[in-house]
């Protein structure tokens, strides 16, 4: 299944914009229009390579070095079928912990995280992926014991 307007996972170039948030004139249309756009909102560090950036664009073709550099795009260093995943688990994880602390008499966000986590049946390592470099406090005292496949 495609998660990219019908283009194969595989098709994908990630690149981050490290000057400025991604608008209108901020990235080349030559290669064609991107498939995604996403601005983080702030400059965030985008571990583990340690360079700042303020969103991305993924498109189906790779950029020439010109283009990327004409508009100061960074390609990303990694598949970004990872980041894509783990951007989307973070998504659904935080919009389950807020309703979780709507619907129960939890007493505080640690016991909510307690119930979610170990309904997830997600581990430690797991959680560590997803969260990674995100500046949200978790608590994992909760998820299941071992390592993910």
């Amino acid at each position: 299944m495609s998660l990219n307007g019908g283009i194969p996972e595989q098709q994908i170039f990630r690149y981050y914009s490290t000057q400025r948030p991604v608008d209108i004139g901020t990235y080349p249309k030559s290669a064609g229009e991107p498939i995604r756009i996403r601005n983080y909102g702030i400059r965030i560090r985008i571990e583990p390579w340690g360079f700042l950036a303020w969103g991305y664009l993924e498109y189906a073709a790779p950029l020439d070095a010109r283009q990327a550099d004409d508009y100061e795009l960074k390609l990303s260093p990694e598949d970004p079928r990872v980041n894509r995943k783990n951007e989307m688990l973070f998504q659904v994880i935080e919009h389950a912990r807020k309703q979780a602390n709507r619907h129960h008499s939890f007493s505080d966000w640690k016991d909510a995280d307690d119930w979610l986590f170990a309904e997830l049946d997600i581990t430690r390592q797991e959680l560590e992926e997803i969260y990674a470099n995100r500046g949200v406090m978790v608590y994992g005292a909760s998820c299941v014991k071992g390592v993910s496949t």
